[in-house]
């Protein structure tokens, strides 16, 4: 039987660290492939970095670590939790611009979108990391007689992200 992975914690301090891109790499590449504890710790070993292991077998500061990297990068990985609106089944993109959580709202075939546009408001709406921006993407809608023109993504759309 395996140990328990437990968590790990990863603090990155950009001004003591200078340059981010081996961290950034670090990140890609723990999405790829398998890598160890101690190139991990190897990394962190840079001044502006730490990286700490709290429990379990202490695998966690691998994905503390990436997850750091991959954040930096800043396209990478769907926002924690969905968005809340009020009562309405559609709101026009102004309306979800409005949104604490919504910096742009973006259509995933490169569409244009407009703030007038209506926007069919599907079930626990989530939004992603996109050039260092939450993004609340959207498709062209499946039913477009009900004037929306585009419609959230549903959270197994959003998994490639």
């Amino acid at each position: 039987m395996r140990g328990r992975l437990g968590p790990g914690l990863c603090v990155a301090v950009l001004d003591g660290m200078g340059s981010a891109s081996k961290l950034i790499a670090f990140g890609q590449r723990a999405k790829l492939e398998v890598i160890t504890m101690a190139e991990a710790f190897d990394l962190a070993g840079r001044p502006g970095v730490h990286l700490s292991e709290h429990g379990g077998t202490g695998q966690g500061v691998i994905g503390a670590l990436a997850g750091a990297g991959l954040r930096l990068w800043g396209n990478d990985g769907r926002m924690k939790g969905s968005l809340e609106f009020p009562a309405a089944d559609r709101l026009r993109v102004a309306e979800l611009l409005e949104h604490p959580g919504v910096d742009a709202v973006r259509c995933v075939a490169g569409g244009v979108v407009r703030e007038d546009d209506l926007v069919a408001i599907g079930e626990k709406p989530k939004t992603v990391l996109l050039d260092g921006t939450s993004v609340l993407l959207v498709s062209a809608a499946q039913f477009p007689d009900n004037d929306a023109c585009w419609q959230t993504l549903h959270r197994k759309q959003l998994r490639g992200y």
